[in-house]
């Protein structure tokens, strides 16, 4: 076999490590390394001397360990015979790599067992030729980067989805979330494989994660249930919306009806104890007997002024003003000649006495400043409950 004068690569661009063809040498032959690259001397299996890029002429003083394994002579021509690997140190971009099988993984949000797959693209480079040479490459004529990846293909494939799955354990995860956090992940996966390529020489310089997909009947009923989630949450707010304008509608009313009260001179004090007034007027015995009613009726309206009183301390507030209309310091004193002329005083008169109705004299005091200011001592803690109530039967009885 005739000898080379030239040693150069004769490879592709996507080929990591090319071994060149021929193997018979002499040592004037020309080897001729381009930038990035590196070529490596083998003879009987092992690596001898490497040469970086540049134009050599070999000579026993450039090649001193390949020389010194075959006895080569100084100076003159010396056939020799070896092995010669170039090994391309440039990026190997956009390789495609894919997780060899799916990966279950429980969605918590919509509580589903998905089977998830991914793909993307990576890059290598070259950092170690002799590491490379000496734990992959062995025998063969060359490795390219796809076959490099070969390798590596169940490693990236596991890494992937044992990362996935981690990140899918986290409460606030959800499948539909992943894509956006495609950027984040890859760097971590990219971490994660990095160690594991670059004990065989090789670096990673680039890892995307550029899908995440599932079957497609797991992601319809994903997005079914998105979506009914959303007419639902959709819906609730529709409905604080429209109790937001109901109140508001039901505070514009109560100010228009106060505004109203303050326009006409009274207010919702006077409104109960009106209420009162006019339920007790229509009580058919009342009807049948209007002297009795006019008697009674500054019970009433005592009552109406104790209802008052009586809710302001349960619920802590005061929820009414003071009546206007029918004021606790303004006690009735019509006399009662005057409601009508259909009664005489004498039949006024007649009708206190079988009511039983006391005559009004120096010593008699109004039933309802004596109920409220009773009201007032309970509510203060000043007189028994029991004591409220004996006095308060006094009262009506003398009624």
């Amino acid at each position: 076999m005739a000898m080379l004068d030239v040693i150069t690569y004769e490879g592709n661009h996507d080929v990591l490590v090319y071994r060149y063809p021929h193997t018979e040498f002499n040592t004037m032959s020309q080897l001729i390394v381009h930038e990035s690259q590196e070529a490596v001397f083998f003879k009987n299996g092992q690596m001898l001397d490497s040469f970086g890029p540049g134009k050599y002429t070999l000579r026993t003083e450039n090649i001193p360990l390949l020389g010194k394994l075959i006895n080569l002579p100084t100076g003159g021509e010396s056939p020799f015979r070896c092995e010669v690997y170039f090994i391309n140190k440039t990026l190997a971009l956009n390789y495609k790599w894919g997780t060899t099988s799916r990966t279950r993984v429980m969605d918590n949000q919509f509580h589903l067992l998905l089977e998830i797959a991914a793909n993307g693209t990576i890059g290598l480079k070259v950092t170690n030729p002799r590491m490379l040479l000496s734990r992959i490459v062995g025998t063969e004529m060359e490795l390219t980067a796809e076959r490099c990846l070969e390798y590596f293909r169940e490693n990236v494939s596991a890494k992937v989805k044992e990362y996935l799955a981690s990140v899918m354990r986290r409460p606030e995860m959800n499948f539909l979330l992943l894509e956006m956090y495609l950027n984040d992940f890859s760097a971590a996966v990219k971490e994660m494989l990095r160690e594991i390529f670059n004990d065989v020489g090789v670096d990673i310089y680039n890892f995307v994660i550029g899908m995440i997909n599932i079957p497609e009947e797991q992601y319809a009923v994903i997005t079914e249930g998105q979506r009914a989630l959303q007419k639902a949450q959709y819906a609730k707010q529709l409905k604080r919306i429209e109790a937001e304008g109901d109140a508001e509608s039901s505070v514009i009313r109560a100010g228009g009806r106060a505004k109203s009260r303050e326009t006409e001179g009274y207010n919702w004090a006077d409104e109960q104890v009106s209420e009162i007034t006019r339920m007790y007027a229509a009580n058919p015995g009342n009807v049948q007997n209007p002297v009795g009613m006019l008697a009674q009726a500054p019970m009433a309206l005592a009552f109406g002024t104790m209802l008052k009183n009586g809710m302001e301390p349960a619920m802590d507030r005061q929820f009414s003003n003071a009546p206007r209309a029918f004021s606790e310091e303004k006690p009735m004193s019509t006399p009662l000649a005057d409601v009508g002329t259909e009664h005489s005083e004498k039949n006024v008169n007649s009708g206190r006495a079988e009511n039983n109705v006391p005559e009004k004299d120096a010593a008699y005091e109004d039933p309802v400043m004596v109920l409220t200011k009773l009201k007032k001592l309970l509510d203060a803690g000043l007189i028994p409950q029991d004591a409220y109530d004996r006095k308060m039967q006094e009262i009506l009885d003398r009624m």
